[in-house]
């Protein structure tokens, strides 16, 4: 379709000179259309800078992505028309270089202005919310890469970007050229808007990021590893920097944005920004960093959408890794098609700031989240929950203590203590006592109520007994049924490991056996930390807490067939307590979340 339209422009201008003009007219129109070029390139940012700004609030926000193009197009034409009215009054005196002179200068001059007019159409476009793959599919819609590019013939699109950027660049230098800030600007243009047509808007708020007045960037450490655990190694020739950029509350407002919208303006080496001597180049996200060593690689179609959760203080700063070529330094961040923040010196070698991990508690589960599985260990974990979704898969229900005393057997290696009607320390063998008579009757005839009274009933559940030091969370991991001939201990269960990096181990264990018509619960569990318990949990400094218990799977011999099995964790609570993956005991091998970055412990 572009090489069509420029195809149709160019014989178009060159008829129309050669049937209609003079060979004076069609030189001047030329140079008409490179100074309008020229002015529409050097103000068009401005100008919409004016109504962008007042724009957000607008009753019409659908006009908003049009403002750029709008503008860009009204000044050169505009422009054009003022040159070409004020050329043809001072030009009224015929001048003729003879036939074979006019005729073929008009043709030439003709495809020149087509060219012109071509670059300036398709540019235009180009700025504009259209689907990529309008005016032409500059990059795949599946794999956008930088390196695998199409250009229209004749490179027509980049000749009057490229033409102003050198003009920029020489006496009409302002305080910053053109292509220190836009270096491959119909590349930054279709990356901008790759993912429009799923919602991501191509403007934004002026204010929608922020980089830190200090400390914007700085280098990135050799040992960061990616999800799966491989080092991550930086292109030949480039070398790995870390640019902090904050989202704010206004940039969410947009919608998501993807990987391609943020990119690092980087100048040669040495030299100022706004005196370059070289191009500038662009530089992309390879991904953002999770924790301090590990990174999330993205491509450049990913996209991040923030919610108002995400943010603290109406701010979310993300840590992002680039990949820059060796000989340049970043200067400029800039986001969507008209955010431009400039970087500050970077830290002293040695005085990097700490790392931002990056998890959305919008993306995060807080009730329940299944784990992946990793079948090759005899146990591994399937689903971590709390809340109400605590210990789902166990049916017994406990009141007060004394229905709990009730359900414990005898031979249990240690009867449950209790503190304010809570257990506080446990290994304890259940069997929810026999319904007296009439009492399944009723049962029956409650399955029938209200939701309501479904929930008092849960009320019940032994969950609620179980009683949790202040500042800690509960949580339930269910694990697969260990084959039979596999010893179950506390130190077999998988360990959670929190974004910090924290480990925290099982705080004890409960499991369920039997048929439908008999159930036996064995419930291992010790939230006390005084004396009068040897086997009591342990708080570190760093909020983790150690158990220090033998205690086994009793019943395993005797019970009827394992149906459950879980193990229980205490988990200090807080904004930035996130549980990222389960781990093997005994190894290293951890599972992620199936369909969430983590698990919010609140």
């Amino acid at each position: 379709m572009a090489n069509l339209a420029t195809v149709v422009i160019l014989l178009a201008c060159a008829g129309y000179q050669y049937l209609k003009g003079t060979l004076v007219k069609s030189a001047v129109a030329v140079i008409n259309a490179l100074c309008a070029g020229i002015l529409a390139f050097a103000w068009f940012e401005p100008l919409a800078r004016l109504f962008l700004t007042n724009a957000q609030n607008t009753r019409f926000p659908a006009l908003v992505p049009w403002v750029q193009p709008l503008c860009f197009v009204l000044l050169f034409i505009l422009a054009f028309a003022v040159l070409q009215a004020i050329t043809a009054q001072l030009g009224k005196r015929t001048v003729d270089f003879g036939t074979t002179v006019e005729q073929v200068g008009r043709v030439i001059s003709g495809i020149f202005l087509g060219l012109i007019l071509s670059s300036m159409l398709l540019t235009a476009l180009a700025m504009a919310p259209l689907p990529n793959k309008y005016p032409y599919r500059r990059f795949e819609a599946e794999d956008p890469a930088l390196e695998n590019k199409r250009e229209v013939m004749l490179n027509v699109d980049g000749l009057m970007p490229g033409l102003f950027g050198m003009v920029s660049r020489g006496s009409l230098r302002g305080k910053i050229g053109f292509a220190a800030v836009h270096p491959s600007f119909i590349d930054q243009l279709y990356l901008n808007r790759h993912c429009v047509s799923q919602g991501v808007s191509i403007t934004s708020p002026p204010d929608a990021i922020r980089v830190p007045e200090q400390a914007a960037y700085w280098q990135a450490p050799d040992d960061l590893r990616d999800l799966d655990g491989n080092i991550v190694q930086a292109p030949r020739g480039h070398g790995g920097i870390i640019a902090r950029v904050g989202i704010t509350d206004q940039g969410i407002k947009g919608g998501p944005f993807a990987m391609s919208q943020l990119r690092l303006i980087c100048k040669p080496g040495g030299e100022n920004l706004g005196a370059l001597s070289k191009a500038a180049a662009n530089v992309y996200p390879a991904g953002y960093l999770r924790t301090a060593e590990q990174v999330k690689i993205t491509e450049l179609d990913d996209q991040i959408e923030l919610k108002p959760a995400d943010l603290r203080d109406r701010i979310r700063w993300i840590d992002f890794l680039f990949f820059v070529p060796g000989n340049c330094e970043p200067s400029l961040v800039e986001f969507k098609q008209n955010v431009v923040c400039r970087l500050g010196e970077p830290p002293a070698a040695g005085q990097a700031p700490e790392i931002v991990p990056f998890i959305q508690p919008s993306l995060c589960a807080d009730e329940s989240a299944e784990v992946q599985p990793i079948p090759s260990e005899p146990i591994h974990g399937t689903r971590l929950a709390a809340g109400t979704a605590l210990l789902a898969g166990i049916k017994l229900q406990a009141a007060d203590p004394n229905q709990w005393q009730q359900s414990e057997l005898p031979e249990s290696p240690r009867p449950a203590v209790f503190d304010a009607g809570r257990v506080v320390c446990a290994n304890s063998y259940l069997k929810e006592a026999a319904p007296e008579e009439g009492e399944g009757t009723a049962r029956r005839l409650r399955s029938r109520r209200s939701r309501a009274r479904d929930q008092f009933d849960q009320a019940k559940h032994v969950r609620k007994m179980l009683k949790v030091p202040d500042g800690y969370a509960l949580l339930s991991l269910e694990c697969s049924i260990p084959p039979e001939d596999t010893a179950v201990a506390a130190g077999s269960l998988p360990a959670l490991v929190t974004l910090s990096g924290l480990v925290h181990h099982p705080v004890g264990f409960a499991a369920a056996f039997g048929s439908a018509e008999e159930k036996i619960y064995q419930i291992n569990y010790c939230a006390g930390t005084t004396e009068q318990f040897a086997d009591g949990i342990v708080v570190k400094e760093d909020g983790t807490v150690l158990r220090k218990f033998a205690g086994n799977l009793g019943l395993r011999e005797k019970a009827p067939k394992l149906n459950n099995l879980y193990g229980l964790y205490l988990v200090k609570t807080g904004e930035s307590t996130f549980i990222v993956s389960v781990r093997s005991a005994g190894s290293e091998k951890s599972a992620a979340f199936k369909a969430f970055d983590a698990f919010f412990v609140k």
